[in-house]
């Protein structure tokens, strides 16, 4: 991780942006004004727009298992994100993959807390146990599990795929009998 990206995280205005207190543009600020006390002069401004226009990346594996799902299966997606997040997924083209997304900036609350688990069954119109959860971050499988759902660390898109097809399938480790349960990332 370099400079820029771990100042990112270590600024308060992070974790308050993820919680929705303050917006992308004062955690930008925020990382500029951080950056500068370790960049050459002037360097700051202009790094920190650079790296702001960075989306992600999308992984067409994972584009093509949820697309799958999607014809047996409601598809969300629960998200720890500031709050261009439904702007970020519009512009990477992936925003119309999910029926719901919750994002931890307009929910005011993030993984792993039991709030933004019930914010996404609540969204979904069903009770936690009646969902499905696949998260790279133990945590925050830990955290859906205690929430009630049915949750499962991702390691990688085959095994996401095999165990929301069991959730699908009705197993008793993925899911109730019968039942098609959101699935949410």
């Amino acid at each position: 991780m370099g400079t820029l990206e771990r100042l990112a995280h270590a600024v308060p205005e992070h974790d308050l942006g993820v919680l929705g207190k303050v917006t992308f543009d004062d955690w930008c600020h925020a990382v500029t004004r951080a950056l500068e006390s370790v960049a050459p002069p002037g360097a700051a401004a202009g790094a920190v727009e650079q790296w702001r226009g960075y989306r992600g990346d999308i992984d067409d594996r994972m584009v093509t298992l949820i697309k799958g799902i999607r014809g047996s299966a409601r598809v969300g997606l629960v998200s720890n994100a500031h709050d261009c997040l439904v702007t970020d997924l519009r512009v990477l083209g992936v925003d119309g993959l999910f029926e719901h997304v919750v994002c931890s900036a307009v929910v005011g609350h993030a993984k792993p807390d039991l709030a933004v688990y019930a914010a996404a069954a609540v969204a979904f119109g069903v009770e936690p146990h009646d969902c499905v959860f696949v998260d790279d971050r133990a945590e925050n499988v830990q955290g859906a599990l205690k929430a009630g759902m049915h949750a499962e660390q991702f390691r990688d898109p085959s095994a996401c795929g095999a165990f929301v097809d069991a959730a699908l399938r009705g197993d008793t480790r993925a899911g109730p009998p019968g039942a098609t349960p959101p699935v949410g990332w």
